[in-house]
């Protein structure tokens, strides 16, 4: 049976990890020093690990 609350949750996870691992590549990349800084990458991953994070609850 559909369920709004438990869609809802799930996707709030995704948001979680999926925010993490753009965070963490974008950190992994900047300090592979390959002469860029990935703070586009860092800062989606912020933002959508913190929308997932309030959202999951």
């Amino acid at each position: 049976m559909y369920n709004p609350e438990n869609e809802r949750k799930h996707k709030a996870e995704k948001d979680i990890l999926f925010g993490l691992l753009w965070f963490l590549g974008g950190i992994v990349l900047t300090i592979a020093e390959i002469g860029y800084l990935f703070w586009g990458a860092i800062l989606f991953g912020e933002i959508q690990f913190f929308k997932g994070f309030y959202n999951r609850n």
